[in-house]
């Protein structure tokens, strides 16, 4: 089970996105924030939601977008993720099978919980990845 998740979910340009950006840096606040990255962080939260359900649920979380490698994604993700990892394309699938052959007293206690964010730096392809196990007790938020 999983999702994967291209790009960072941000909303077109459109009068009224543009209206708020306005009011908030107008108010001194970063409006784009408001307007554009929230909704957007939004959207990807509730599409990493749709694969872990219950506590017994598990699967994998892919983040296709460079820009989730920054700071300023990073601290919109749930605490849950904060431990996460930099993996690349070469490395992603070991974690995956380390993943889904982890014992289940393994998953139960932690031992198996797997988060990884990765970015290529040479090449134009990144991504980030999540995987989840029971030991976060379906909290996705």
């Amino acid at each position: 089970i999983g999702v994967i998740i291209v790009g960072t979910g941000l909303p077109q340009v459109c009068n009224e996105r543009e209206i708020v950006k306005q009011y908030f840096s107008g108010i001194g606040s970063d409006g784009f924030e408001y307007a554009y990255l929230y909704p957007g962080m939004n959207k990807v939260l509730q599409s990493a939601g749709r694969v872990i359900r219950t506590e017994k649920d598990r699967g994998l979380i892919l983040l296709l977008d460079e820009r989730f490698s920054t700071g300023r994604y990073r601290e919109l993700f749930p605490r849950e993720w904060s431990n996460a990892r930099h993996c690349t394309a070469e490395s992603l699938t070991s974690y995956m099978q380390e993943f889904w052959e982890c014992s289940i007293e393994a998953r139960e206690s932690g031992r198996c919980s797997l988060y990884a964010i990765a970015s290529s730096r040479s090449g134009s392809s990144s991504f980030v990845c999540r995987m989840n196990t029971s030991s976060l007790s379906g909290k996705i938020q």
